[in-house]
């Protein structure tokens, strides 16, 4: 890395790729050339959020890495739902590290929003407090769709890219008008709370955060499977109160099975440290109205609507009766086996009137095997007892 004469100094609340945009520009050089003059790999375009080897950028800025990285990176958000022995291992491991890796805080910032976003009206403040305008951090935060100072509607960049990647600055952006992911009144409680997280150094293990969790759960008289919360009414209760279109939308889906991460959660021994996943949990035992109780059925075979299916057995016995061979004898079993109802009927013939007439009639016939009032059955037991005798004699 050569060395570094000038680096402008980070503006309050600015994000570190803001801050390397602005030395490019005044220095003069193009985005690789600034990567270049830095030591990071030559890109087109600036990571917003984090950047690897933050080391040597803290060393150009002349500033702390630990303080780049609280100040000027969403890393305290990232990091709010871990143990403070986590945190602390994860913020040595980032700074003093000369190649530690931002994907994966990135992708974990992104989560419910992944789009640079800015504030017009800041551009104005910004510009003419500063002379010029920066990439704010609160504003690029999960959830965040209005500005934190002026309550205006944020806008977006067009440029969408993995881990919120920008080319230049917010004025020279024509972006449109962020769309909250969920409905008005449950964004507003999403945004705030991730805003606060921002700045909250509060932190205790994931274990704890999860008890938590279920004693709310609990206290509200969320529905029990057991001993234990019911997880298909959670799921569902959770995809009911947020909406399924809008958790895709936002990146966060709850798939349809038992073991959502909605119901790890609240799950001891099973949990994520994804904040945005937290956040929404927060809310949901908060203001969701209780779920309701999930009934499950037990396991096999679904029972037989048998008002529904009687007429339909009868139609169609009758209708195989009819397109039998002349000369055919086959016995009710096989009829009813070659109609594939055999089992249906043998376990509801109490419950199935019309499909017994249906039989009654196909026996009075000339196929079946066993005529009724026709033919006697005979008794092979009472013919070789007969034989017997007979020999005696």
């Amino acid at each position: 890395m050569a060395k570094i004469y000038y680096c402008p100094e980070p503006y309050p609340d600015e994000l570190i790729g803001s801050t390397l945009v602005r030395a490019g520009r005044h220095l003069g050089l193009s985005i690789k050339r600034t990567h270049d003059l830095f030591g990071l790999t030559p890109t087109s375009h600036w990571p917003l959020l984090f950047q690897n080897q933050l080391q040597s950028i803290a060393i150009a800025l002349g500033k702390p890495a630990d303080e780049l990285l609280f100040k000027h990176t969403p890393f305290l958000y990232v990091t709010s739902f871990l143990s403070y022995e986590q945190t602390a291992r994860m913020t040595s491991n980032y700074c003093r590290s000369q190649h530690g890796k931002s994907s994966a805080l990135s992708q974990s910032a992104t989560i419910g929003g992944a789009v640079a976003r800015y504030c017009e009206a800041c551009i104005e403040d910004d510009q003419r407090v500063y002379g010029e305008d920066y990439w704010h951090r609160r504003h690029n935060l999960p959830f965040v769709s209005r500005c934190w100072k002026h309550g205006t509607r944020l806008k977006m960049s067009v440029r969408k890219n993995a881990g919120i990647s920008v080319i230049g600055l917010p004025h020279e952006q024509h972006g449109s008008t962020v769309t909250p992911a969920f409905h008005e009144h449950i964004h507003d409680r999403l945004e705030r709370l991730s805003i606060a997280l921002l700045d909250s150094t509060f932190r205790q293990p994931p274990v704890v955060w999860q008890r938590s969790y279920r004693q709310i759960a609990q206290q509200r008289g969320f529905p029990r499977q057991g001993n234990q919360l019911s997880s298909i009414a959670i799921a569902k209760g959770f995809i009911g109160y947020f909406g399924k279109a809008e958790l895709i939308r936002a990146g966060l889906n709850v798939p349809d099975k038992p073991n959502s991460w909605p119901v790890t959660l609240l799950r001891l021994n099973e949990t994520s440290n994804v904040s945005a996943k937290h956040i929404l949990m927060q809310v949901y035992l908060q203001c969701a109205p209780v779920p309701e109780v999930v009934t499950t059925t037990v396991p096999g075979p679904r029972p037989l609507n048998c008002k529904l299916m009687d007429p339909v057995f009868a139609s169609a016995i009758r209708k195989r009766v009819a397109n039998l061979a002349i000369g055919c004898r086959i016995t009710v079993s096989q009829l009813l086996n070659q109609l594939g109802i055999l089992q249906q009927v043998l376990h509801n013939r109490s419950m199935l009137p019309l499909t017994a007439a249906a039989i009654a009639e196909f026996r009075s016939t000339e196929f079946s095997e066993r005529q009724t009032g026709r033919r006697p059955r005979k008794n092979f037991r009472s013919a070789k007892k007969t034989q017997r005798n007979q020999g005696s004699y």
